[in-house]
């Protein structure tokens, strides 16, 4: 069955002749496949949410487990940087009020 999404297509022309076999007639013609089929990374992202998809449906149908394609906490550094700002500015108070008052005491 040759598939009727491009894409896809693609894929399997890749995966048959570049990546899980080699056609031993386009080795000998010295063809290169990926200049014939290229696939952008931002196509290679598509493949991937779809084949997610398509896992987190069956997953759904048979009481499996989901899938993601990022890491459980993937954004946390945000989280620490907000942390470290909030800090930096609690600082910066407090040596503001510190020179403020040396400064009274010194009649400036």
């Amino acid at each position: 069955m040759i598939p009727s999404d491009p894409l896809v297509k693609t894929l399997v022309a890749l995966r048959g002749n570049l990546y899980a076999h080699r056609n031993a007639k386009n080795v000998a013609l010295e063809l290169k496949i990926e200049e014939q089929f290229p696939l952008t990374y931002a196509e290679v992202e598509t493949l991937v949410n779809r084949a997610v998809q398509i896992a987190n449906r069956y997953s759904a149908l048979f009481r499996r487990s989901h899938w993601s394609t990022q890491i459980m906490g993937h954004d946390d550094y945000q989280q620490v940087l907000q942390s470290v700002r909030e800090n930096v500015v609690r600082r910066e108070a407090q040596i503001d009020e510190e020179i403020a008052k040396v400064e009274r005491r010194a009649g400036l």
